[in-house]
C-alpha cells in the first residue's frame, strides 16, 4: 500500500521535468523536498521552500544552498508570493490553508500542483473550477491535481504549435544559408524557410567563393546584436526537424555559458558520423530539454550552428576565409575552439520531433576537385606545423 504522504510524486517529477523557471514549495516534506532539490540542481533552477512549522523546516536544513532557500512563515495570512514561478507545489499544513495559498499563486505560477485534492473540507473543485485543468492522478489516493496558472508564460509544446515561455519569448533569429548551388538546393532552402517559427531575418548568401567568405560577410555586415538575439548558420543540404528554433532558443536560455549550440543528429547515419566523438557524450536533462555538452570533447558540426549574437561578435570572423581555398575543413572547429577560449560551452540540443535529414546533392566536378585539393592542403599544412 502506498504511503499517503508520497502519492504526489509521479505528478511532481513529471512537471518538474516539463517546466522551467523558479520553483516554490509550500510545505516541505520527506517525499517532496529532496526530489525538488535534486531535480532543480540538475536543471539549474532556484527553489524556495516554505513552512509554518520551524522544527519541521529545520529537518531539511542540509538542503539549503545559494539557490535553494528555506523560509519560516509565522502566519500564512501574511505571506505573499515574490515574482513569478515556473512551478508551485502546494502540500502544507494546516490543510484548510491550502486554498488560500493557491489563490495567491494562481496568477503568478505557470503550473500548480495540488495534493489531497479529494480531501473533504478543502472545497478544491469549487476553487479551481475556473482554471485550465491539465490532469489529475487519482489512481493512488490521496489524489494529485495539476493546473495551468491563470497567466501562464509557458505553453506546452506540440509539433504544430511550438511553445514559448518567459525564457524565450521575443527571441529574434538571424538565419544564414551559404550556398554555391542555389538552383539545385532551392527546394531544401524553401523547406528551411518554411520551418521558421520564431521572428527571423532569413538570408541566402552566395558561397561560390567559399562558405567562410559568406559567413564572415553575414557576421560583419548583417548581424546586429540590437536586432538579433541568435545567429544561426545552416547548410543548404539540411531538412531541419519541426520547431528546431525553439529547442535552440531553449538551450541557449537554460544551459549556463552556452556559446555554440547545434541540433543533435542522432538517428541519422550521416549526422552521427559528423558528430564523431560527441555522439558518445551522455545526454543530460536540463529543465525541459535534453542537452549533450561537448565542451573539450568534439566541436559542434557546422551544418547547423547557433550562437548568441553577442557571442558570435566576440568569436569574430574566420581569419583564413580569403586564403585561396573555397572549402575550409577547420572552420566549424575554429569557431567552437574560439568560443571555448572565451569561456563558453558548446553542445547539442535534442529535438524529439524528427531526425534531421541530409540531402545528397552531387557537386559539380570542378567544385569537387577544388574541395578535395583544399582538404589535402589543409592536412599537409597541419602535418608541416606538427
Amino acid at each position: 500500500m502506498a504511503d499517503g504522504y508520497s502519492t504526489h510524486q509521479r505528478m511532481l517529477v513529471k512537471y518538474l521535468m516539463r517546466t522551467s523557471g523558479p520553483i516554490v514549495e509550500i510545505g516541505c516534506g520527506d517525499y517532496s523536498t529532496p526530489i525538488i532539490h535534486e531535480i532543480a540542481a540538475a536543471q539549474g533552477r532556484t527553489v524556495c521552500t516554505l513552512d509554518s512549522n520551524v522544527d519541521w523546516l529545520n529537518r531539511f536544513a542540509s538542503y539549503k544552498t545559494e539557490w535553494h532557500s528555506f523560509l519560516h512563515v509565522e502566519s500564512w495570512d501574511d505571506w505573499q508570493p515574490e515574482g513569478r514561478y515556473g512551478l508551485a507545489f502546494i502540500d502544507h499544513a494546516p490543510g484548510p490553508c491550502r486554498p488560500v495559498e493557491f489563490m495567491k499563486l494562481q496568477g503568478v505560477a505557470d503550473v500548480l500542483i495540488l495534493h489531497d485534492t479529494e480531501a473533504n473540507g478543502y472545497d478544491w473543485h469549487t476553487i479551481y473550477s475556473h482554471m485550465d485543468h491539465i490532469e489529475t492522478d487519482a489512481d493512488i489516493r490521496p489524489s494529485t491535481t495539476v493546473l495551468r496558472g491563470l497567466n501562464p508564460v509557458v505553453e506546452f509544446s506540440t509539433v504544430e504549435t511550438p511553445w514559448r515561455n518567459h525564457w524565450t519569448e521575443g527571441i529574434r533569429f538571424l538565419v544564414v544559408v551559404p550556398t554555391f548551388r542555389r538552383e539545385a538546393a532551392q527546394a531544401t532552402i524553401d523547406t528551411l524557410e518554411g520551418s521558421l517559427t520564431y521572428p527571423t531575418e532569413f538570408h541566402v548568401l552566395d558561397g561560390i567563393k567559399g562558405k567562410c567568405h559568406a559567413l564572415n560577410y553575414a557576421l560583419t555586415e548583417i548581424l546586429d546584436a540590437k536586432c538579433h538575439d541568435i545567429y544561426c548558420t545552416v547548410d543548404d543540404d539540411l531538412i531541419m526537424s519541426p520547431n528546431w528554433q525553439h529547442f535552440i532558443a531553449c538551450a541557449l536560455a537554460r544551459v549556463p555559458q552556452l556559446g555554440v549550440c547545434g541540433i543533435d543528429y542522432r538517428g541519422s547515419e550521416a549526422g552521427e558520423s559528423l558528430m564523431s566523438a560527441a555522439i558518445n557524450v551522455r545526454i543530460k536533462q536540463v529543465a525541459d530539454i535534453e542537452f549533450r555538452d561537448c565542451t573539450g570533447v568534439q566541436n559542434v558540426a557546422g551544418g547547423c550552428m547557433a550562437m548568441p549574437a553577442g557571442v558570435a561578435k566576440k568569436v569574430g570572423p574566420f581569419p583564413l576565409a580569403n586564403d585561396g581555398r573555397i572549402y575550409h575543413l577547420e572552420e566549424d572547429s575554429w569557431r567552437c575552439h574560439r568560443a571555448i577560449t572565451l569561456g563558453y560551452r558548446i553542445g547539442y540540443v535534442s529535438n524529439p520531433n524528427r531526425v534531421i535529414e541530409f540531402v545528397g546533392y552531387a557537386d559539380e566536378q570542378g567544385y569537387s576537385d577544388k574541395k578535395r585539393a583544399d582538404i589535402k592542403l589543409y592536412y599537409r599544412n597541419r602535418h608541416n606545423k606538427s
